[in-house]
């Protein structure tokens, strides 16, 4: 097993976002992160939306916010920030919280670009 999934399985299900590169971004998913070829990717531990992600399959989507600005925490700010760039919301109420802990992985190294709700030790 890789360095990559070994740190994985340290961190799924959870609330973790991963960087990690894509260069080969296809032209139509381009707007998800064009200008350094990665994405981040989650693997939730809700009960729900894994239910859903069985029966769909991988779901793309960005962030709850665009990068710089506060998560949204209605669907009505969500359809601010992305209008109709994104097919369907969710309403699950109002979301507060904190975010995600986002970590890059690259080269064999982790890098902690945000702590979140889970504080990441490396």
């Amino acid at each position: 097993m890789s360095d990559t999934c070994l740190t994985l399985k340290k961190f799924w299900p959870g609330p973790v976002s991963v960087i990690l590169k894509c260069p080969k971004i296809k032209k139509e998913m381009s707007y998800l992160r064009p200008l350094d070829k990665t994405l981040a990717f989650r693997c939730p531990k809700g009960k729900w939306l894994n239910v859903l992600l069985q029966k769909t399959g991988p779901l793309v989507a960005p962030s709850a916010n665009p990068e710089g600005l506060p998560p949204a925490q209605t669907i009505k700010q969500a359809k601010k920030y992305f209008y109709e760039k994104v097919d369907f919301y969710v309403d699950t109420g109002i979301i507060k919280g904190v975010p995600s802990a986002l970590i890059v992985l690259k080269d064999g190294s982790t890098e902690i670009l945000r702590q979140g709700k889970v504080k990441i030790m490396i």
